[in-house]
């Protein structure tokens, strides 16, 4: 029984050690900041302006990988939430450049907003949230009542 033990911890080794290294690049990342927020425009063809903007996060890293895999990578190995909160605050630290006519849109996994993070307490601006459900919230576990709907000041704004 021993030997099987010995040999099976052997087998799973590797893939851990891997997994370990990856959290560890995901940790250094954070740590630096190393992202690039950028503003996709939003725009009222009806009008010809642009209404809102988009803040979006590209990671600086190479090779080269879409941010959904960065995201999707960090909660697989439970740093998602520490991960998107960094840009998140990063994203919020830059609203000071944006034209106030436009509402700024900023995507949140469900994940996320499971956390209860407060970083939405940041700022005094009322922006647009919009919930992306790309990585749903793992074993989660919301108090009776409780929903997506009510875990802030006004479903959908920040205050």
């Amino acid at each position: 029984v021993f030997d099987l033990l010995a040999f099976r911890l052997l087998q799973m080794m590797p893939e851990v050690l891997e997994q370990q290294a990856s959290r560890n690049v995901l940790l250094d990342v954070i740590a630096k900041q190393d992202w690039k927020i950028v503003f996709q425009p939003i725009c009222d063809l009806g009008l010809n302006e642009t209404v809102a903007v988009e803040a979006l996060c590209r990671f600086r890293p190479t090779p080269y990988r879409s941010p959904n895999l960065w995201f999707e990578e960090a909660y697989d190995l439970d740093v998602g939430a520490e991960l998107e909160a960094a840009a998140l605050i990063s994203i919020l630290d830059a609203v000071p450049s944006i034209d106030r006519n436009h509402r700024l849109c900023i995507n949140v996994s469900s994940g996320f907003v499971a956390t209860g993070h407060r970083f939405f307490q940041r700022g005094s601006r009322t922006e647009l949230i919009s919930i992306s459900l790309i990585y749903p919230a793992r074993d989660l576990h919301m108090p009776p009542g409780q929903s997506f709907a009510n875990c802030g000041p006004k479903a959908g704004h920040l205050p």
